[in-house]
């Protein structure tokens, strides 16, 4: 999975994002395509970001996966 600009290739795309840094003010997340967004962890979406996903409190399987889980299973994919 490489992280790419959405608008450069021409497949069902989704930002992934972290809900526990969204709720403290911190925009953090990654555009993946849709067939990989039931698989991601909470270390890949946070790369590069420069927060510490294991002390501030995120949580492996959050919210985003089970989101990005139910996109991919309403696409089919």
């Amino acid at each position: 999975m490489t992280p790419t600009n959405p608008a450069s290739v021409n497949v069902p795309r989704a930002w992934a994002s972290c809900e526990s840094c969204h709720s403290n003010g911190r925009l953090v997340g990654i555009w993946v395509d849709a067939v990989d967004a039931g698989d991601l962890t909470a270390e890949q979406v946070h790369a590069g970001s420069g927060v510490d996903w294991r002390t501030e409190g995120c949580e492996v399987k959050s919210r985003f996966t089970m989101v990005l889980t139910t996109v991919r299973e309403s696409l089919r994919i």
